[in-house]
């Protein structure tokens, strides 16, 4: 008999292989929040198709998700979306802990005009949990496409969880040097 080889698929997944890979190790060598996102977005972004993104880290005091790293969105929609507070859609969605991707206009009639604004079409909400529950929550969005492949949702959950345990160390190692700083 004849065999074939799907060289596409064997592509696709040599590329999502690279990926993670490179978001290891970016993730690795990253010493603030702002260094590991600058790092991994544009990765993420090759891989999905997705073009714009934030990430939201909860607040400690308040436990108010707060947009601390942002790619692609204008200040408009970034003013409107820095924050989300107990009780707001967003906010509920993302505390559940469940990855949900779905087109932007199932959120459009609860999100503020300014987001309307903004034409999105599609929208993955990643929240990342450790030991105690969700501490931050990855936001990728598309002005391109409607519907995110299941492949490319996978492959993002799978990149959320890697980016769990960097972003815990980068935050530990912000609060230690904090309380050092305050010692001296």
């Amino acid at each position: 008999g004849i065999f074939t080889i799907d060289v596409t698929e064997s592509r696709d997944f040599e590329k999502a292989v690279r990926v993670q890979r490179d978001v290891a190790l970016a993730s690795s060598r990253a010493s603030t929040v702002d260094g590991l996102m600058n790092e991994v977005l544009p990765i993420i972004t090759r891989l999905t198709g997705f073009d714009c993104g934030g990430l939201y880290l909860v607040d400690r005091a308040t436990g108010d998700l707060n947009l601390v790293f942002h790619h692609g969105l204008p200040e408009g929609f970034v003013k409107t979306a820095s924050r989300y507070t107990k009780g707001t859609p967003h906010y509920e969605i993302a505390m559940r802990g469940e990855p949900m991707h779905i087109k932007y206009d199932v959120l459009r009639s609860i999100e503020p005009d300014e987001h309307n604004r903004e034409l999105l079409r599609a929208i993955s909400l990643l929240p990342i949990r450790n030991r105690e529950g969700v501490f931050a929550d990855l936001n990728l969005a598309s002005h391109n496409v409607d519907e995110i492949p299941r492949s490319s949702q996978v492959g993002v959950e799978v990149l959320a969880a890697q980016l769990g345990p960097a972003l815990e160390r980068i935050l530990a190692e912000s609060r230690l040097r904090g309380q050092l700083e305050a010692i001296r």
